[in-house]
């Protein structure tokens, strides 16, 4: 694992590391140690020696480490190990003016900038550390306060801001980042802490537009269907919520008064289909039993029941429908037929003189019967 101990022994190492070389690249007495600069040895050497201090510290240095004796870094060293606990990152960084990387910046909380680096060389140290960096912070966010300054996530008006982006976080994004590393490696995040209190919009980044009264995506796209029905629920009440939803609320339906309506090209509500309206009160949980409880009418609307199926009763259920239509064969005559236009004749005359006939009260059996037995006695 890293270890912040790496991190207390900056300046420890800086200061020693430049002290130490130097002196062995010299190997000269007192009177050098106390007036040689770090700057003057890699002058003198000729490029030999090269320390990157212009990589590491800025121009403004309270301490100028590159400009002072070698005897003097071995004091600073000694002072800096006298100061104890007041040594911190932050306080390094405005005595020596150091140059801070940018991943290491992000990921350097207020806090942890100012712990004491011995503190940090604690296991308890690395572990408050970890306290402090969040998930934002590696996610390349900036967390701000309501005047738009740096602030942390424990304050109240507190917020992620992605600077990529150039919009405040949301969804779940938000709520990851509102965890630290040490939540995490110390498994006080379940899956259940992270989406309990999320609503499906809020995972997928859904807004809610007054105006129109829709969902819309991070693209801006109106959110329909399903959808747009299970946005406002939260995702552990999803998968209830598909069950009890009626099919209508799916397929982006709007009841009104018992119907179903849908919009049509020109955004004008249209009542659905009958057959569509049955459905629509269904939720997906009881469509089983659809088939055993639709009726005739629930399917084909008042006006299209024509012909034979103007005899069947709109009542009658889908699933017993063979049965209906057997009897309207066996008990409907053959006047009825021809009245209800099941049975058609070109010529109004002939139309006339069959209800006239007695074959006109006659059912489908009784009919053939009669053309049969007409048929046998027939020269």
């Amino acid at each position: 694992m890293f270890s912040l101990s790496r991190i207390s022994m900056l300046v420890v190492a800086f200061v020693l590391g430049f002290a130490v070389s130097a002196g062995a690249f010299l190997g000269i007495g007192y009177h050098t140690l106390n007036t040689v600069t770090l700057n003057q040895i890699e002058e003198m050497s000729g490029g030999a020696v090269n320390f990157p201090t212009e990589r590491v510290m800025g121009p403004n240095p309270e301490v100028d480490l590159p400009n002072i004796s070698i005897l003097a870094l071995f004091n600073e060293a000694v002072e800096l190990n006298l100061l104890d606990e007041k040594v911190t990152i932050n306080f390094l960084v405005n005595r020596y003016d150091l140059i801070l990387g940018a991943k290491f910046k992000r990921l350097l909380s207020k806090e942890a900038a100012e712990m004491p680096l011995k503190q940090l060389m604690t296991e308890e140290g690395e572990e408050a550390f970890f306290n402090t960096l969040y998930i934002g912070q590696i996610q390349g966010f900036e967390c701000l306060g309501a005047d738009g300054e740096s602030a942390t996530p424990t304050d109240d008006d507190a917020y992620w801001y992605d600077p990529k982006a150039e919009q405040e976080v949301s969804g779940l994004k938000e709520i990851l980042s509102n965890y630290s590393v040490g939540d995490i490696l110390s498994g006080r995040v379940s899956s259940n802490s992270l989406i309990s209190d999320l609503t499906l919009a809020e995972v997928l980044e859904y807004t809610y537009d007054e105006s129109s009264e829709s969902w819309l995506d991070k693209n801006g796209t109106e959110v329909t269907g399903v959808m747009s029905v299970l946005a406002k629920y939260k995702v552990t009440e999803v998968g209830d919520k598909l069950k009890t939803i009626q099919i209508g609320e799916i397929l982006g339906y709007t009841l009104i008064d018992g119907i179903w309506y849908e919009k049509d090209e020109e955004e004008n509500e249209v009542a659905v289909h009958v057959f569509m309206n049955a459905v629509s009160n269904r939720t997906i949980d009881n469509m089983s039993g659809l088939m055993s409880d639709l009726t005739i009418g629930d399917i084909i609307p008042e006006a299209d029941r024509t012909g034979f199926i103007s005899l069947i009763p709109a009542d009658t259920k889908f699933n017993n429908i063979s049965a209906v239509v057997n009897n309207i064969f066996n008990n409907t005559s053959m006047r009825t037929f021809v009245q209800e236009g099941v049975i058609n004749f070109e010529d109004p005359n002939d139309k006339t003189n069959f209800l006239n006939s007695s074959f006109a009260d006659c059912n489908i059996h009784q009919l053939l019967a009669a053309v049969a037995q007409l048929s046998s006695t027939t020269p």
